[in-house]
């Protein structure tokens, strides 16, 4: 069994020392500097784990579990927040979430901030509460998710058009058997690939292919109506 003791008297004289002053006269000891201390002590023969429990666009629920490497379960902690609510849930709710939650975690296996319930947990109450109330409809989460749906199929259509349109101009391209012939065919199509950038790469990048075949069986006739067959035949 790990002995948490060092860590609780690590974080003792961290709560005298540098505790944040909260309302009652009371300190708070801010989970970055309790998890500070408990990896030095520590290190990682503890793990945390967050899940995300509740994030339906209005409030974010995390939950902490702590575990030892093998996998049982030590502590655990849960926290809320509410989005758009304060400066910080305005754009960060889910990691103030994560972080009130894993400071509950510690204060479960007895490294706490001050109070198992901390002062600035307790002062969040009524305005979480106030927030769930007068809280505007934001966008409903299910819109979102059909909304992702159909461009991902809009995506998907567009991949499918583009792989066939590239097949088709790719077995022309085979065909082609003249540098000269090449060029014009790109010429000839340059003005329409560009509106299709990733498109017009595929078709520089098979053009470019096929030059260097051409080329290479160009040499070869050359080298064969010169009597140098011996580069090839030996």
């Amino acid at each position: 069994m790990t002995d948490l003791k060092p860590v609780m008297e690590l974080v003792k004289v961290l709560h005298e020392k540098h505790g944040v002053p909260q309302k009652g006269g009371k300190k708070y000891t801010q989970v970055v500097h309790r998890m500070e201390a408990f990896r030095s002590v520590l290190g990682l023969g503890i793990g945390f784990d967050t899940q995300i429990v509740v994030d339906d666009g209005k409030r974010v629920v995390i939950k902490a579990i702590a575990s030892d490497k093998d996998g049982r379960i030590l502590g655990s902690g849960f926290a809320e927040e509410i989005r758009g609510e304060g400066h910080v849930n305005k754009t960060s709710a889910l990691e103030n979430a994560e972080t009130s939650a894993i400071g509950r975690c510690l204060a479960s296996l007895g490294i706490s901030g001050g109070e198992y319930a901390s002062a600035n947990e307790l002062d969040a109450v009524d305005r979480k509460s106030n927030a769930l109330i007068q809280k505007k409809p934001i966008q409903i989460p299910n819109q979102r998710l059909n909304e992702l749906q159909d461009k991902k199929k809009e995506d998907a259509q567009v991949l499918e058009i583009r792989q066939a349109r590239f097949q088709d101009l790719s077995n022309q391209i085979e065909k082609i058997t003249q540098l000269v012939d090449l060029t014009q065919f790109y010429k000839d199509r340059k003005e329409t690939l560009n509106n299709d950038s990733v498109l017009c790469k595929m078709v520089i990048d098979k053009c470019a292919k096929r030059k260097e075949e051409i080329q290479k069986k160009d040499q070869f006739i050359h080298d064969l109506n010169n009597g140098q067959r011996e580069n090839y035949f030996g």
